[in-house]
């Protein structure tokens, strides 16, 4: 019972509420960062894959029309883009899914 008021004498408890209160924030705000740009890439590369996608859907039915092109030909082309699909987001949001190591010198490095 007296060590807790010592606790509360000495003003410590004001002290490790801020000390926590920031590490917290100093933890959170990286997770932020990330998630912005998860979104960003997201939704680039989304838009990029989609417009790829139309761009071989127009050319190629403008070429099946003239009769320069099968459509099956078409199909395989687009077939390849949607398979394309996948890999190409999956590498665009690389960097915000991987956790960045602590800097040297920092709090956490010990130095």
């Amino acid at each position: 019972m007296e060590r807790s008021g010592r606790f509360k004498a000495s003003d410590a408890e004001h002290h490790e509420g801020q000390r926590i209160h920031a590490a917290a924030c100093d933890a959170w705000r990286p997770d932020v960062a990330a998630a912005k740009w998860q979104a960003i890439a997201g939704n680039t590369s989304g838009l990029a894959i989609q417009g790829a996608f139309i761009a071989v859907l127009a050319t190629g039915g403008a070429r099946v029309a003239s009769g320069a092109l099968g459509v099956s030909i078409l199909m395989a082309c687009l077939l390849h883009v949607h398979y394309l699909m996948a890999p190409i987001e999956q590498w665009s949001v690389l960097p915000a899914n991987t956790r960045w190591a602590p800097r040297r010198g920092g709090k956490d490095s010990g130095g």
